[in-house]
């Protein structure tokens, strides 16, 4: 698979790490495909779903399609602030 940190990868609105329904910072290759982990978005709250198909790089998706611009930088930020 195309992980979020290749930089051959073309990466857009996706975002590569998420709060999980109990609070925890979790990366999209550690999470089953799609809404199970009840995943949120660290900059809106949004719903998120885990992409991991086999052509685009692996990312959260927000479930609505919104366009949220600090998704990203939230993302890498906490995670960061995590390890």
């Amino acid at each position: 698979p195309v992980h979020w940190w290749d930089t051959t990868a073309t990466f857009s609105t996706g975002v590569p790490f998420a709060v999980d329904s109990a609070g925890n910072w979790r990366d999209v290759d550690d999470v089953e495909r799609g809404k199970a982990c009840g995943c949120y978005c660290a900059a809106c709250h949004g719903a998120l779903i885990a992409r991991q198909g086999e052509v685009r790089v692996h990312h959260f998706a927000h479930d609505d399609r919104k366009e949220c611009r600090e998704a990203l930088e939230a993302s890498l930020f906490g995670m960061a602030i995590e390890i």
